[in-house]
């Protein structure tokens, strides 16, 4: 009798098990298929498609987990005429990335400082230019305005104020030259262009400036994490506020504008109005965006694009998502496919 009721108890455990194991598996197949299927990617995709954009875009979204490869999760462009090969698109003041990290490969070869007035290095500069210094120019501290051509002293006493002026990015190309003994455009294009193998990348001379498509900025912004160009201190040097001389952090780091969002804090391109592009870097995350656009800001405004990709990807892991009141004004609400023959249903 005990036998019997202990071959029976084993039947109906293992009855049991079966049952709640294949119940569970339905269910897991069920709730994927139903609410585990949301793509980022494939969201993006449609959120694009119906916002239309009546230009050129151009959007890479790429992530560097730890002790792995770099890897661009998300790429895609978007055009109004019919071009073969990558969209190029003029680069303006987003080269200023480049010449910034030009700029800090010759601070970590010690043929400039941050810290030494550039007039040791720039002779012909006025005298009133003495208390200036690199690390003032980058941070947008040095307290001149106007041109170089004028010759004004700062109005300013340098790393008291942040103000942007075109005579601070002058001045680092002036640095630049000094110091290598070349063109910045030469030093860029050896040092940067050419060792990373930039492929679409190049100067113009008929538009005096740089030209370059998605991939290539997307593929310089991540060996930013691999600090192969620049020292590991140098880059963590890089994207740390610069103290004013009150005390307080300025609202530039060395080329660079950090901020917070949702809780991490990430670090912008400065540009200026003439140029529609952006990289967002989610540095915590080792998270990166760059959006090339050559449609007016007014129209659309890639940082607001580049934001909100990033929210895309990123809401789930933000600390304060709710900070962000208004998330998708471009874009739009999410739009979330149940199964892969609906991918273009909206929820």
């Amino acid at each position: 009798m005990v036998e019997t009721l202990q071959k029976v108890g084993v039947y109906i455990f293992g009855f049991l098990f079966i049952f709640g194991l294949v119940g569970s598996t339905v269910l897991f197949v069920w709730e994927g298929r139903n609410n585990l299927y949301y793509r980022p990617d494939q969201d993006l995709d449609a959120r694009i498609e119906r916002l239309g954009p009546k230009g050129d875009l151009a959007i890479a979204v790429a992530r560097f987990p730890q002790n792995k490869f770099a890897k661009i999760i998300y790429q895609r462009e978007w055009s109004t005429q019919n071009q073969e090969g990558p969209l190029m698109f003029p680069m303006k003041q987003l080269a200023g990335v480049f010449r910034t990290q030009a700029a800090l490969i010759l601070v970590d070869r010690e043929q400039l400082s941050l810290e030494a007035p550039i007039t040791d290095t720039l002779t012909d500069v006025p005298p009133t230019f003495e208390g200036i210094t690199l690390e003032h120019l980058l941070s947008q501290t040095s307290g001149l305005t106007g041109t170089l051509d004028a010759g004004n002293p700062p109005e300013h006493p340098p790393g008291t104020v942040n103000q942007y002026a075109p005579i601070n990015d002058a001045l680092v190309l002036r640095l630049i030259e000094a110091a290598s003994g070349e063109t910045a455009q030469a030093f860029i294009q050896r040092e940067i262009i050419e060792t990373l193998e930039m492929k679409c990348t190049e100067y113009r001379e008929a538009e005096q400036g740089w030209f370059s498509c998605v991939e290539d900025v997307m593929n310089w912004e991540l060996d930013l994490y691999r600090h192969n160009l620049i020292k590991l201190k140098t880059y963590l040097r890089a994207f740390k506020k610069v103290g004013l001389a009150n005390g307080e952090p300025s609202r530039f780091s060395l080329g660079w504008y950090p901020f917070e969002y949702g809780g991490f804090r990430v670090e912008e391109a400065p540009i200026d109005a003439s140029t529609n592009h952006s990289i967002l870097r989610f540095s915590e995350r080792a998270f990166s965006l760059v959006v090339l656009s050559s449609i007016p800001r007014e129209e659309l405004d890639a940082r607001q694009i580049a934001r909100e990709v990033g929210l895309i990807y990123m809401e789930r892991e933000m600390p304060y998502p709710d900070r962000i009141k208004d998330k998708f004004p471009l874009l739009g609400p999410k739009i979330v496919p149940t199964a892969p023959e609906d991918a273009n249903t909206a929820e």
